[in-house]
């Protein structure tokens, strides 16, 4: 089953690829990244662009001028080793994040880092507490039920409403929209489009961090008939 969570926009969009000689690292603010430099000479200038998350500011860690040629440009450097020489090297980036790099000298003949991207792991989600559960369980039954819970308003967009979500096999379209103190519910309606096959409903097809609980009235769909699905977030703070 396709992700439907693409059309609830609930998916993040991917970071871009790196060129296709370069490698990505992750900075987790604990050890150096290592990168191997080619060692230009007078007769063949090579490089090493090492690019950041963020804009970063001059390095931090002084070297001789005429062993590296360092010059940063935004969230950009561009490393350049004039001697085979090896060392540490450090950069600030603008939120304060401080990046250590360990540079060595690539042998002659050996390969070399030519782009590196840095990137930061992205924060782990917090664990919805029990009482968020419990919330959540309540909401989801009342919403199964076709109550309204007493901290809770019922909206119900227009029967013109566009569908969030059609592929040639079912349509899926928002029923009703419940907004509580704590939690966000939402009913949808699918049907199933398709002449000859039954759909299976796949609850994992819908993700995110804030998604609580999942639900369906029936997980079996025949051509031509409808179910509803029933959805419980943690409201934003």
């Amino acid at each position: 089953m396709t992700r439907i969570a693409l059309a609830l926009g609930l998916l993040a969009c991917p970071l871009q690829d790196a060129p296709e000689s370069g490698r990505t690292v992750t900075h987790d603010g604990r050890t150096a990244i290592t990168v191997t430099l080619p060692v230009s000479d007078a007769a063949k200038h090579v490089a090493c662009v090492l690019s950041f998350p963020e804009p970063v500011a001059r390095a931090l860690v002084p070297w001789n001028e005429e062993d590296i040629s360092i010059d940063p440009d935004g969230a950009d450097v561009m490393v350049k080793l004039l001697k085979a020489v090896e060392g540490d090297l450090a950069f600030r980036g603008k939120s304060g994040t401080l990046y250590r790099f360990h540079v060595r000298p690539a042998a002659a003949g050996a390969a070399a880092d030519r782009y590196v991207k840095v990137v930061v792991p992205e924060p782990e989600p917090s664990a919805p507490s029990p009482s968020a559960k419990s919330g959540a369980i309540e909401l989801i039954r009342a919403m199964r039920s076709g109550r309204v819970p007493p901290d809770a308003r019922v909206t119900a967009p227009p029967s013109t409403t566009a569908p969030l979500f059609q592929d040639g096999r079912v349509e899926i379209r928002p029923r009703f929209l419940y907004a509580a103190d704590h939690h966000r519910g939402l009913v949808l309606d699918l049907k199933n489009v398709a002449r000859d096959e039954t759909f299976r409903v796949d609850l994992t097809a819908f993700a995110g961090r804030e998604l609580l609980l999942a639900g369906a009235r029936d997980l079996l769909v025949p051509p031509g008939g409808s179910t509803r699905l029933y959805l419980v977030f943690a409201r934003p703070r």
